[in-house]
């Protein structure tokens, strides 16, 4: 049986992915993630996504997972929403994370499917009903097909946003055609569609979308938050010109070696059609922060690849150039 869609929440605008700071041993360096949080509530984010792939969820234990998420939500303060990512092998530990969470105040959870094998849709319909039999938190579905592999159709993706407990979608495809049909799913009451990237800030919201969780919000808030804030008073030329802007960090989430504008063109092009892989550019996200000047290393959790020479320096030379 559908559960009635949730009205407490209201999530709209922009989440930046906020990074997992890490120590000298790789341990979490938890007063580096509460200076982050602070400092994206003193930028005018509207929540926050915490332990998203630029938080390096994949490779953190149960343990430091449900410490991370409180301490992000006790930083928090309850003047943003927090949403938690929530990613494992199978539902037995989904199930007890959302448990053991209970206690802890978070606002949601973005939700991935567990595909080391393939499922087929019912089992993706099962899973997340059976999710929304352990918390009486909203959940999102989290459309990542580069690591999941499953791309629903029209209808499929209906079917699990009519789930009661659904109440959006992170879409990181970043595919147009997908970003449209999913915001015209009118019929579906209360869903809050975001995009993964801040690159469709503006397609999003001109298609009636709720905002981005996106990484480029996690360097550049001011930027990001700006562009939104624009769109919806109504300041248009703003908002384009900051879109604009966003569009000039594609070197750091993809890379340093082409041009901005070759890279935009690029991107625009790959929004036409289903991207097979993601850059891992966790550690590079982690460097622009420490050399803008937070004090937090760039290291990232193994096997993601750490920081070369070579992109400390370009990371150097673009923030000379901002």
């Amino acid at each position: 049986m559908a559960r009635k869609k949730s009205s407490k929440h209201a999530f709209s605008g922009v989440f930046p992915v906020v990074p997992t700071p890490l120590l000298e041993d790789q341990s979490v360096d938890f007063r580096g993630l509460e200076r982050l949080v602070r400092f994206y509530i003193a930028e005018g984010c509207h929540g926050l996504l915490v332990l998203g792939s630029y938080g390096e969820l994949p490779y953190f234990t149960f343990d430091e997972r449900l410490e991370i998420i409180r301490r992000a939500a006790r930083a928090a303060g309850g003047k943003i929403p927090v949403i938690a990512c929530l990613g494992y092998s199978g539902l037995r530990e989904a199930a007890l994370f959302l448990e053991k969470s209970k206690k802890i105040s978070v606002d949601g959870y973005l939700a991935v499917l567990p595909t080391y094998f393939s499922i087929r849709h019912e089992d993706c319909v099962q899973y997340y009903n059976e999710l929304g039999d352990h918390t009486d938190r909203p959940v999102l579905y989290y459309h990542i097909p580069q690591i999941t592999r499953i791309s629903p159709s029209h209808a499929e993706l209906a079917e699990l946003l009519h789930l009661g407990h659904v109440v959006g979608i992170k879409d990181s495809s970043m595919n147009l055609p997908t970003l449209k049909r999913t915001t015209s799913l009118r019929d579906v009451a209360g869903i809050a569609y975001f995009a993964g990237s801040g690159l469709l800030l503006l397609e999003t919201l001109r298609h009636g979308g709720a905002g981005v969780m996106c990484p480029i919000a996690s360097i550049s808030p001011r930027t990001v938050v700006g562009c939104h804030n624009a769109y919806r008073s109504g300041d248009y030329r703003t908002a384009r010109r900051l879109q604009n802007e966003i569009f000039s960090f594609l070197p750091v989430l993809n890379s340093f070696s082409l041009p901005a504008g070759v890279q935009k063109y690029g991107f625009k092009v790959l929004t036409r059609v289903t991207m097979s892989s993601i850059t891992p550019r966790q550690a590079v996200i982690k460097e622009y922060l420490r050399q803008a000047g937070f004090p937090i290393t760039s290291l990232v959790r193994s096997p993601l690849p750490q920081i070369s020479e070579a992109d400390k320096a370009a990371v150097t030379l673009f923030l000379n150039k901002k």
